[in-house]
């Protein structure tokens, strides 16, 4: 079972979140460590606080503004149990299009029933729709460790949805929109 939901996360994060390069400038940038304040859904789906600190931390621009925090949540389908938990908290300067990120994901009764939660930091840029996708915002969200790049599109209602590296949405009537909440 183990090894299956592990395949599973596996394929979906491939299919859903895989690395695309997207226009995007490099700059050699000053860093500083930033922490932020996390909720997250444990095993018994009681709310315990957690601290999560973003080594991989905001990239600070002296001409920006002030740091903002934004949090999103939802539960998304997932391949093999009820679904996965989303609880994304992202943190920018005011003005600013990218910015560091925490994710902690929990697969519900991913385990022998039990729920197994993952965590990942990051950095993310804001992207902009080209061609048929003009005019609308994504969010390219990449982990610390390299590993699979999520794609989100940024909803004139303040919400983020799941998008493929393509930025397509899914071709399925199943939600995978992330509401917006408070810190």
């Amino acid at each position: 079972m183990k090894t299956r939901m592990i395949l599973i996360a596996a394929l979906c994060g491939a299919v859903l979140c895989s690395c695309g390069n997207r226009n995007r400038k490099a700059q050699k940038e000053s860093v500083y460590k930033e922490t932020i304040e996390r909720t997250t859904v444990e095993g018994n789906h009681n709310l315990e606080g957690t601290r999560i600190n973003i080594v991989d931390s905001l990239v600070k621009d002296p001409a920006a503004g002030a740091v903002i925090n934004e949090r999103y949540m939802g539960m998304l389908p997932a391949a093999d149990g009820p679904g996965i938990n989303y609880d994304l908290t992202i943190v920018r300067q005011e003005g600013v299009t990218r910015g560091a990120y925490a994710l902690v994901t929990t697969y519900i009764e991913g385990k022998n029933g039990k729920d197994v939660i993952f965590t990942e930091t990051g950095r993310f840029v804001t992207l902009k729709g080209e061609g048929p996708n003009k005019g609308m915002e994504y969010l390219e969200l990449t982990p610390s460790d390299d590993s699979s790049v999520h794609y989100f599109l940024k909803e004139k209602d303040g919400s983020l949805t799941l998008v493929d590296k393509e930025l397509r949405r899914a071709d399925s009537k199943l939600n995978y929109t992330l509401k917006r909440t408070k810190l």
